[in-house]
């Protein structure tokens, strides 16, 4: 590899994807930190990135700094395990375990509740500047690829699609075209469609076809239509457009625990592709994939799993119901597993990355 295209490589995706990145932690992070501020709790440091520090400022009680890793970050409070600026001299009620429980519950989710915000103003903002939406398309198929899954299992343009019947015998009474492209994407198995033609109902076997960037495809195209909208609908279509992929990302999170389409998580490899060639799409598409992102890390971060908010949350919840904190040694092991247990999934994708550039 030459200079040339190095450089190639770190302004078309390393960069895009520092940028990405850095947003979505540094909103993250913000949360937890303005959250941590506001109830008292002493904060030695904000920083984003880790490793080594190369820029800080102090800024009252609290070092503002970037460290030389850019991916990451972190708010260093009083009274944590791993508090960079730990100070004997704080006040326990200043420190986080010395705060009232749903106040340290509020931090916990803060980071979450900002990652979530920030997809919503993003989706709300696109359909503002678009200002157009989707008009709901009818489950028609408009035209068959040729050679594809579809057309060898005896598809024809015009065919309505009725049900999707899965392997499991599982019925999904289908009443859209986003239902059609949800349902291959999370179960790309085997299934049967019961499609509408020519007034008759008939049933047509087929299994999706698995393309190079890991997605699965029938090679159909359905006809979608598009309406102006007003600036205040953008509210109403980008809060829809939020809500929708939520929903899409629960069911997929689902599908990974029934130990299904593991071979489609992606680790930073796959990440920093997707932002490189989606950034060249645009600052829209950009924007697009900053919003998907955002929401995906805040959701995920919910997971009950100790080394996650969702986790610590639930330990907070647990020790306020019972009126007992639970044990630091018993908290540690549960952080430890719960790192142990994203480390190991981070090393997963990462080689789903790495095996799909030679696939």
């Amino acid at each position: 590899m030459n200079i040339g295209s190095i450089f190639s490589f770190i302004w078309e995706y390393l960069l895009p994807f520092v940028i990405m990145i850095s947003v979505i932690i540094f909103i993250h992070e913000l949360g937890h930190f303005t959250t941590a501020k506001k109830f008292g709790v002493y904060c030695g440091e904000f920083a984003i990135g880790m490793g080594p520090v190369i820029w800080k400022k102090q800024k009252g009680e609290t070092q503002y700094s970037i460290r030389v890793i850019p991916v990451g970050g972190f708010v260093s409070m009083a009274g944590e395990a791993d508090d960079t600026k730990a100070d004997a001299n704080v006040p326990y009620e200043r420190t986080i375990n010395g705060i009232k429980p749903w106040k340290k519950l509020i931090v916990m989710l803060a980071g979450i509740f900002m990652n979530i915000l920030l997809a919503w103003v993003i989706f709300i903002g696109i359909s503002m500047y678009q200002g157009t939406a989707p008009v709901p398309s009818q489950p028609v198929f408009s035209e068959i690829e040729k050679g594809s899954p579809a057309e060898s299992a005896g598809f024809e343009a015009g065919d309505q699609i009725v049900s999707i019947t899965r392997e499991s015998g599982k019925t999904v009474t289908i009443s859209s075209a986003s239902q059609i492209t949800e349902e291959i994407g999370l179960y790309h198995e085997t299934s049967t469609f019961t499609v509408l033609r020519d007034g008759k109902e008939k049933e047509i076997t087929v299994t999706p076809e698995k393309k190079s960037d890991g997605s699965y495809a029938l090679g159909v195209s359905i006809t979608s239509k598009l309406r102006k909208i007003e600036w205040y609908e953008s509210f109403k279509y980008g809060t829809q457009n939020m809500l929708d992929s939520s929903t899409l990302i629960v069911k997929s999170l689902g599908t990974l625990v029934q130990g299904k389409n593991w071979d489609q998580v992606s680790g930073p490899v796959g990440i920093v592709k997707v932002v490189g060639e989606t950034a060249s799409g645009g600052f829209v598409s950009f924007l697009s994939l900053l919003a998907i992102l955002s929401l995906n890390i805040g959701i995920f971060n919910a997971i009950p799993i100790p080394a996650l908010d969702g986790g610590r949350a639930l330990i907070n919840i647990v020790e306020m119901i019972t009126g007992k904190a639970v044990k630091e040694k018993t908290l540690e092991r549960l952080i430890t597993a719960g790192f142990i247990l994203l480390f190991g999934i981070i090393l997963f994708a990462t080689w789903n990355d790495i095996a799909k550039l030679f696939i």
